[in-house]
């Protein structure tokens, strides 16, 4: 089985495959933020969410290049990319988290 067979893969959100990539990747992004966020640097919000997508996209492409060499799955563009969107989400998610919680504990 060739792993470079679709490569591009399918890019609708009705495919299966695409949505849960996009949700399992959700909690890799919150956690990773809570991991930043415990920290004690003063990084913001943005440099935070931009490091989470950036880390999401390299983990992805770690999981894709795996597959690729061991000719598990298929390695797939969609896949780099969904896994990224849901990453970006969830460290999103987890900030404006944070950021009403910490703006209900000034009130």
């Amino acid at each position: 089985d060739d792993p470079l067979i679709n490569v591009i893969g399918n890019w609708s959100f009705r495919n299966f495959d695409n949505a849960e990539n996009f949700l399992l990747f959700i909690p890799f992004g919150i956690l990773f933020s809570w991991h930043l966020k415990l920290d004690k640097t003063s990084m913001g919000y943005i440099k935070i969410a931009f490091k989470i997508s950036l880390l999401t996209i390299i983990v992805s492409i770690s999981i894709e290049l795996m597959q690729f060499v061991f000719s598990f799955g298929t390695f797939q563009l969609t896949d780099i990319v969904m896994n990224g969107l849901g990453g970006t989400i969830g460290a999103i998610l987890f900030l404006i988290v944070d950021k009403v919680k910490r703006n209900s504990k000034k009130i």
